[in-house]
């Protein structure tokens, strides 16, 4: 017996239902440039400190990836006559100052209880991984890093200490004290401050609106990004303007209807009744929490708002080991 079609009545009130049950579309949105970070900033600030053994670990996963063969399918001992193909250093000095700089930075120079590294074999470990133009990407891209910093000769400073024409014979390897000693007494690495101020836009008039909630924020240790996936138990991408707005009087913070406002114009431009944080760009929130984020650091080494001027030039300091994590940073970032 043949189906019976569904009336005209029946359609447009499946259509109306399947029309209701739609998720809202998701606009696409120009996605403005995001500014400079530091590289270094989320492995310092969020990964390590939980880890305090994380670093050690790291190395040693990198040692064991370049020094073992970890991924290549063949024995030890074919591994390393592979390797000794690698021995003859780069032409251009300053790609193989980065060669020598990641062994002394990587390879381990023995104790009692640890044999040293082959570092000649490790850093022919490196140039076979990653060839000579991973570090001619490798030395631009930190060419660029280091015209932020205070003193942009520094770069040269330092590689200009990984030369490899200081390797002889009684010298097959950089002393990782001297480079500590270098990196952390003799040179001050930090950017310059006025950078990352003006990075993170000038004050705008209703800032002051918008303090209480990126207050705590910053109180918090959240992200916008953390803040909104907290909203969406679903999962979906997007947070409804209610759902926001029942968070602020949930957590009583002192919003104003100016600031409410505020915050929808910012998080929803098109007001369409969605927050789709996930593509949320680089907005005034962003710069607020920057600013914020820049003054604890000033104070929080200051101690007093009256010394915060003394303390500016040595609060984006790095210690030798954040330091370290910046190389790698970047020595990740370009590869292979």
């Amino acid at each position: 017996m043949p189906k019976k079609k569904p009336s005209k009545k029946a359609k447009s009130a499946k259509s109306r239902k399947s029309a209701k049950s739609k998720k809202p579309a998701n606009p696409v949105r120009f996605q403005e440039a995001v500014p400079l970070q530091w590289p270094w900033a989320s492995l310092v600030n969020n990964w390590l400190p939980n880890r305090p053994f994380a670093f050690t670990q790291l190395k040693a996963q990198l040692r064991n990836h370049y020094i073992a063969g970890d991924g290549i399918v063949c024995t030890q001992d074919e591994w390393k006559k592979s390797l000794y193909l690698y021995k003859r250093q780069y032409e251009v000095p300053e790609l193989e100052s980065l060669v020598q700089m990641l062994t002394c930075f990587l390879a381990e120079e023995g104790t009692r209880k640890l044999a040293a590294d082959n570092f000649i074999l490790f850093a022919a470990a490196l140039r076979f991984r990653h060839g000579e133009s991973h570090f001619e990407r490798m030395y631009k891209e930190l060419k660029r890093w280091f015209q932020k910093l205070d003193e942009p000769n520094l770069m040269q400073q330092i590689l200009a200490f990984f030369d490899p024409e200081r390797l002889g014979e009684y010298r097959d390897h950089f002393s990782v004290t001297e480079a500590r000693q270098l990196l952390e007494s003799d040179m001050v690495i930090t950017f310059g401050l006025n950078d990352i101020l003006r990075s993170s836009g000038e004050p705008m008039e209703g800032d002051e609106l918008l303090e209480p909630f990126t207050s705590h924020l910053l109180s918090n240790k959240l992200d916008l990004q953390t803040f909104f996936v907290q909203l969406d138990t679903k999962n979906e991408g997007f947070v409804t303007n209610s759902v926001f707005l029942s968070t602020l009087q949930k957590l009583e913070l002192d919003t104003n209807k100016d600031a409410v406002d505020l915050l929808l114009t910012e998080f929803d431009p098109e007001k369409t009744g969605f927050i789709y944080y996930p593509q949320l760009g680089q907005t005034r929130i962003h710069n607020i929490l920057a600013r914020q984020n820049t003054t604890k650091a000033v104070l929080t080494r200051a101690g007093s708002r009256e010394k915060a001027m003394e303390v500016i030039g040595k609060v984006l300091r790095l210690t030798y080991d954040e330091f370290v994590l910046f190389i790698l940073f970047i020595h990740y970032h370009v590869r292979p």
